[in-house]
């Protein structure tokens, strides 16, 4: 396994969340978690993944109860969600997994580590995470403007049909 192609899909103009990020993502750590290799054997290589698992699932749930909350929104209404919150809040926690575990094991940062793939996870997340909230702002001032909700578009971009 190349694991220096197979990050390339981070460095690419997909976000954080994209399903087919999370996908490719996922594909790759289960490839290292069955290597065999002392890195993916360790209990920080676990926990990295059973949090960005976590997070994962818990932005899919989030996610889902996005039209039900489109169809109770009211107008003026200032803590409702436009789709970008649930996006940073999932970058914020792939970055802060990739941190926790950076900060447990980066004996190697080398292209192609694991270490390697969690900084990468870390910088995209960090990017990405702007533009969510940004997303999430333009989209709550087209609303209370306009009327016109553009929640679910950043999903439908990202891959999700909701």
């Amino acid at each position: 396994m190349d694991l220096c192609e197979s990050e390339s899909f981070l460095k690419k103009g997909k976000y954080i969340w994209s399903k087919r990020v999370v996908t490719q993502l996922k594909k790759i750590l289960e490839e290292i978690k069955s290597s065999g290799t002392a890195e993916s054997s360790e209990r920080c290589f676990i926990e990295f993944l059973l949090e960005l698992d976590a997070a994962y699932r818990t932005f899919l749930q989030n996610i889902k109860d996005l039209p039900m909350i489109m169809n109770c929104r009211a107008r003026g209404n200032n803590k409702s969600h436009f789709g970008g919150q649930e996006c940073a809040e999932l970058a914020s926690d792939f970055r802060q997994a990739a941190e926790k575990y950076l900060n447990l094991f980066s004996r190697d940062v080398s292209e192609g580590t694991v270490s390697h793939i969690a900084t990468t996870i870390k910088e995209k997340a960090r990017k990405d995470e702007m533009y969510a909230r940004e997303f999430e702002s333009r989209a709550a001032k087209d609303y209370l403007a306009s009327g016109i909700d553009n929640t679910l578009n950043i999903l439908k971009e990202s891959g999700y049909n909701i």
